[in-house]
């Protein structure tokens, strides 16, 4: 008794990848069904709570079966090729002349067929957002030491809001250019089952870092990073476990522990924690 031959192999994986095409056509089908219900209900198109979800559970399904970081790559193209089934959708790359480049995050996440456009640095991505010229910004991660910290951007009232960190998986960290980033975009965050926050604190007067981690413990908040200008200063941004809203009361607890020169506390995003595939099966 012989087992399948080549010839027999390789129908099969032909008829499955003809499977595959039509499930992908019925997929984007229904993604274009999608957008007029999204637009009754004031349903921003971008929904990358629900996209992190997704990608859990598709992970834990994938298992030892199949490579998780592929089945990222893989879903983050589809994901990326529904929202231009649905809508106009672009993203504004941070890419100053002569520095590391957000191109290779911002293609990771929204695939390599959505139209981009290069920034000469945060600012004028996050501009193209405000402006309504690009849907997304994909900007660098906020680094320990900024000269001109490109969060004040994001204080103002109706100012966009950072909604994704990338790259959504460890592991798919570009080999050129910034290997960490984040997505800002003209819409309130959206909450997933893991995620963090990030506050602005403007102060009247200087304070080191190590004052914003107390005054952060003290609040009861988790510190995972924090930056601002030098080793000191009046400007930072935190990064904080949980999902917080600009109401929530811990912010009060945290303008308390700042003291008397806390000029301004503002929750300015929060995006689902990076999946962490290393040495996993998913998880």
């Amino acid at each position: 008794m012989t087992g399948p031959n080549l010839n027999d192999l390789r129908g099969e994986i032909d008829r499955l990848d003809d499977e595959l095409i039509a499930l992908l056509i019925r997929r984007a089908r229904l993604a274009a069904e999608v957008a007029p219900l999204k637009a009754g209900l004031g349903t921003p198109m971008l929904r990358p709570g629900r996209e992190a979800e997704v990608l859990r559970r598709l992970v834990a399904m994938s298992g030892n079966g199949f490579d998780p970081l592929t089945v990222v790559r893989v879903w983050r193209e589809i994901m990326s090729a529904a929202l231009r089934v649905q809508g106009r959708f672009s993203v504004a790359v941070c890419a100053p002349e002569g520095g590391a480049t957000c191109w290779s995050l911002a293609r990771g996440q929204y695939g390599t067929s959505t139209p981009m456009t290069g920034a000469s640095g945060p600012a004028q991505a996050i501009a193209a957002v405000a402006e309504g010229r690009a849907d997304v910004a994909v900007v660098p991660f906020p680094s320990v030491e900024e000269t001109d910290p490109w969060w004040r951007l994001l204080l103002g009232d109706g100012a966009p809001r950072v909604v994704a960190r990338l790259p959504v998986a460890e592991g798919l960290e570009p080999e050129v250019g910034m290997t960490a980033g984040l997505a800002v975009a003209a819409m309130a965050p959206e909450a997933s089952s893991d995620d963090r926050s990030l506050i602005a604190i403007e102060l009247a007067q200087s304070l080191s870092r190590a004052g914003i981690t107390t005054a952060c413990g003290d609040a009861g908040l988790t510190l995972r990073h924090s930056a601002g200008l030098g080793g000191g200063g009046t400007t930072f941004i935190v990064e904080v476990d949980g999902f917080l809203k600009p109401a929530d009361a811990v912010l009060n607890r945290l303008r308390t522990a700042l003291g008397d020169g806390v000029r301004d506390v503002v929750v300015v995003g929060a995006y689902a924690v990076p999946l962490r595939l290393t040495g996993t099966a998913g998880t």
